[in-house]
């Protein structure tokens, strides 16, 4: 669920024509090497990137103009995350095919690749160089080192940190009390259920709306809240389905009592369009239709593109609090996501060359110039702009990490989500309209859950196979 989430943001990046760069970079075993002198022996670097124009845009003019001394070959990388592909595997065949120096990693494949020994530790260059990583964001190296056991492989110029938004102008009209923060869905749900609920479904307002999911009803509020929690559809070392369990009753009982109320829509559009316009409509809390969502920096890039397209689109005032977090640990948030990550091939015969770069991909400099443009991420590195055409995104800044391994997200096939979010959506909209009991439904969930499971398994493996 979380790499979707990743590709889904990536996705609405890439047709804004802004990529996004979380870089991440390893790092070991080079000579030693003063800060400003000139390189010894390899003065080129390839780096895999979507394509030049893009990357040359993002880094690689102003990286040359500083290093003038270092060419720069980018092999593209579109295309590797086709459908159905395990993200690992993709990558890891695309690295051995292409022998890029820089690769762009994900935090699944990062774990993977610094845990199978693919990339470089970074500690003795950092120590070589005495660069400074005081100024980045704890949180962002603190994922990094966990993931990296305890071994810094990389560094994320841009990051992004989930929040709760809420519309002023709606809190004020039904004299509901602005949230404070952190919150629990718990708390979240019970705040949405204060909002009226009369009118059309298709006009009226909604207390939260969920928007991060690529599943529609009541599966959006069970991928968020499961996540918060740290909750799993599967058991990864059994590959079985599990959610006849404590746990998830009460997150199946939180999302049917929110439904019951009216606070949620219980359904909605869930795929992207060519057509922006029809992309913006799906989304309530943007159109001023929902009092709460969940929701990153990337929201505002996404309003200041709807006041451009759209002809009627009426901005405001937007307020942001931490969360959602669990009761059990209000002071972390699961919400914090890095979607590219530069790191350095084990294989790499061009380390000074390609440490030259992630230096000045994560530096300061760059940071400094970034903070004048309006960005649809967070930077890593503190100090700068903290704040989006005026709205302050300090909130974002203030949770710590949960540490947890992504690398369970990667075991579960791509074919799983999909109808597996078709069912508990049946299952439990019969729970909400009181035609089956939750246990029934929960126990039909985990038994037709592992029939989609074992045979997206099968599927994965045939296709891995060359099976049609």
């Amino acid at each position: 669920m979380k790499y979707q989430i990743h590709c889904l943001r990536k996705t609405v990046l890439l047709f804004f024509g802004c990529f996004l760069v979380a870089s991440c970079v390893l790092i070991a075993g080079c000579s030693s090497r003063q800060e400003g002198d000139t390189l010894k022996g390899d003065s080129a670097f390839k780096i895999m990137y979507a394509d030049d124009r893009t990357f040359f845009s993002a880094y690689g003019d102003l990286f040359s103009m500083r290093h003038p001394d270092i060419d720069i070959k980018v092999v593209s990388d579109l295309g590797l995350y086709d459908e159905g592909k395990d993200p690992i595997q993709s990558m890891k065949e695309y690295v051995d095919r292409e022998q890029p120096d820089v690769i762009v990693l994900n935090t699944e494949q990062y774990e993977y690749f610094a845990e199978e020994g693919l990339i470089l530790d970074l500690e003795p260059l950092i120590q070589r160089d005495h660069y400074d990583i005081a100024g980045i964001y704890p949180g962002v190296i603190d994922i990094l080192k966990f993931l990296g056991n305890d071994k810094l492989y990389g560094f994320s110029p841009d990051f992004y940190s989930d929040g709760i938004l809420f519309n002023r102008e709606i809190f004020k009209k039904y004299g509901v009390e602005e949230p404070t923060g952190p919150l629990t869905w718990d708390e979240i749900f019970a705040l949405a259920a204060r909002f009226p609920i009369d009118g059309d479904e298709s006009a009226r307002i909604f207390g939260y709306d969920e928007q991060y999911s690529h599943s529609s009803g009541i599966s959006n509020y069970l991928h968020a809240v499961s996540r918060t929690e740290g909750l799993s559809w599967v058991n990864t070392d059994t590959m079985t389905v599990t959610v006849e369990t404590d746990s998830w009753k009460e997150v199946f009982e939180l999302a049917v009592d929110a439904l019951k109320s009216g606070a949620l829509p219980a359904a909605g559009e869930n795929e992207l369009s060519p057509d922006m316009s029809n992309y913006f409509a799906r989304k309530l809390f943007l159109n001023g239709r929902a009092a709460m969502t969940t929701g990153s920096v990337f929201f505002f890039y996404e309003m200041e593109e709807a006041d451009k397209l759209l002809k009627n689109f009426k901005k405001f005032e937007v307020g942001i609090v931490p969360g959602p977090v669990s009761s059990l640990e209000r002071d972390k948030t699961t919400g914090i996501m890095m979607n590219e990550i530069f790191a350095i091939n084990a294989a790499s015969a061009n380390v000074d060359a390609s440490w030259e770069f992630i230096k000045f991909a994560a530096g300061d400099e760059l940071a400094k110039i970034k903070s004048r443009r309006v960005s649809s991420s967070l930077l890593a590195r503190t100090g700068y702009s903290t704040d989006f055409n005026g709205q302050s995104m300090e909130m974002f800044y203030s949770l710590k990490p949960v540490l947890r391994s992504t690398l369970d997200d990667s075991k579960i096939p791509a074919g799983f989500n999909g109808p597996f979010s078709e069912l508990l959506n049946r299952e439990l909209m019969l729970v909400k309209e009181e035609k089956k009991s939750l246990a029934e439904a929960m126990r039909l969930i985990q038994e037709e859950g592992q029939v989609i499971l074992d045979q997206a398994i099968r599927d994965q493996a045939m296709k891995g196979s060359g099976g049609n």
